[in-house]
């Protein structure tokens, strides 16, 4: 798209020593272009955490407060946990979470992923919308 940076600017040449204004000019210019999708994305994030906390908080504290931690917390993952066909104290339920325990974080968080299609936890008990199942299978 084109716009004038500057009053007739698609007719007047630039020049080496405006060169500097120009680029400033521009980049001025994309900035504007894009604020209507940064308002989506702060009255979006608004729903998640008071916009008044943002200056307070630091990126990986955001982050943790949006998506949860990149850490599984097998506690509350177990807190959760409901029990199909077996009982929490089973041998299959015991080494369930004997392996998890044993797995990396990256491969705990595959676990999730593939049973829950995320990769994070909520971070609290009252956050889930959904239990974490162990089923028997027969």
């Amino acid at each position: 798209t084109k716009h004038d940076l500057v009053p007739d600017g698609a007719t007047r040449n630039v020049l080496v020593e405006d060169a500097s204004l120009f680029a400033k000019l521009a980049i001025m210019k994309s900035i504007e272009e894009i604020d209507w999708a940064v308002d989506r994305v702060r009255e979006g994030l608004g729903h998640v955490v008071p916009l008044s906390m943002l200056r307070f908080l630091r990126w990986d504290a955001l982050e943790t407060r949006v998506c949860g931690s990149p850490k599984i917390d097998l506690n509350l993952l177990k807190s959760v946990c409901q029990y199909e066909g077996l009982d929490k104290n089973d041998q299959t339920a015991r080494f369930f979470w004997e392996v998890m325990e044993s797995m990396s974080d990256a491969d705990q968080a595959q676990v999730i992923r593939f049973a829950w299609a995320r990769s994070r936890l909520p971070r609290t008990e009252s956050s889930f919308s959904d239990k974490f199942k162990l089923r028997a299978m027969a």
